[in-house]
């Protein structure tokens, strides 16, 4: 039995049950057409730095062709677009 049982919602409302991303190689009939790219913000303070698990997500988000990006503060997080 659980004591002061609490929902927590995790992902914004919407999300789909599986997120992810896959790699995929652009062929001569995609040129032209948008396509979706993983893109990873972490903000961090000045003196923080990605931890162990933060750095092995970021090298499989740029591995997979994806964007990850470091911002020192988080309202320069809306100003970066690509």
């Amino acid at each position: 039995m659980l004591i002061f049982p609490k929902t927590i919602q995790l992902w914004p409302p919407g999300t789909p049950d599986y997120i992810g991303f896959d790699s995929v190689i652009i062929t001569p009939d995609m040129v032209g057409k948008r396509v979706a790219v993983f893109v990873g913000t972490e903000v961090k303070t000045d003196d923080q730095k990605l931890n162990t698990d933060q750095g092995n997500f970021k090298k499989l988000i740029v591995d997979m062709g994806g964007i990850h990006r470091e911002v020192r503060d988080d309202t320069t997080v809306e100003s970066k677009t690509f």
